[in-house]
């Protein structure tokens, strides 16, 4: 019997502008339905392998979770429109202000 691998769903902080664990120890199936549900509420969301069960009950206070919504994070700033998605966000954070350079 092989055991299904678990995935854990991180969500996109708008203020901070980085990804933040929203649960854990889901199922592809539960991954998908809960990162779909996030979406219909305009929170972007990612599904990440987790290799193992993790231990901790809420994801925010879990290491493992935290440590891949870093790394996804340090991966959206440093993909390809990376400069576009800050420029764009800034706006709002300096009321309308253009930022200094």
């Amino acid at each position: 019997m092989t055991q299904e691998s678990l995935r854990v769903v991180v969500s996109l902080d708008p203020e901070a502008q980085s990804f933040r664990p929203s649960a854990h120890n889901l199922t592809a199936s539960q991954a998908v339905d809960y990162a779909q549900s996030l979406k219909r509420d305009s929170v972007e969301a990612k599904i990440a392998d987790q290799p193992k069960k993790h231990r901790t009950e809420n994801p925010n206070d879990c290491r493992q979770c935290k440590k891949t919504a870093d790394a996804l994070t340090a991966e959206l700033y440093n993909s390809p429109g990376a400069q576009d998605r800050s420029e764009q966000n800034l706006a709002p954070a300096t009321g309308g202000k253009e930022p200094s350079a």
